[in-house]
């Protein structure tokens, strides 16, 4: 099986390398995941570079293929999740699946069998559009 392409931005890897710092990859599914997508990720230092691309703080359109309505929701940092918000964190297993994936790409769960396969519809919104081009 090949692997598909995983494109991250620099800050958001080094950010996610400390906050997964001293976890075991064998604690969770989601844990191995993201180790797994930050182990062979492409780094790229900006948006331009990264463009329809699933990182932190963008805001997606999700579903399942077997569903034709996506639900919208904002990738974030743990600290900032709200789930009936729609702000999920990258520590949920929707939130590790879809990290790193460009639109129209179909992510698998990561082997996590609580969850479907997911379909990145649309990146409506990049983290460099808010705060002036700051990203946080």
């Amino acid at each position: 099986m090949t692997l598909k392409r995983i494109v991250l931005l620099r800050r958001d890897s080094e950010r996610l390398g400390a906050l997964l710092s001293g976890r075991t990859n064998a604690e969770n599914a989601v844990i191995r995941l993201l180790d797994d997508k930050l182990s062979r990720a492409d780094l790229v230092e900006s948006l331009d570079e990264a463009a329809h691309i699933v990182t932190m703080d963008s805001i997606v359109a999700v579903r399942r293929p077997s569903q034709s309505r996506p639900r919208v929701l904002r990738l974030v940092y743990p600290d900032e999740a709200v789930p009936e918000g729609g702000r999920i964190s990258v520590l949920s297993p929707l939130g590790a699946c879809v990290l790193g994936h460009p639109e129209g790409e179909v992510c698998d769960s990561g082997g996590m069998p609580f969850l479907e396969a997911i379909v990145v519809e649309s990146v409506t919104r990049m983290p460099e559009s808010r705060a002036g081009g700051l990203g946080y």
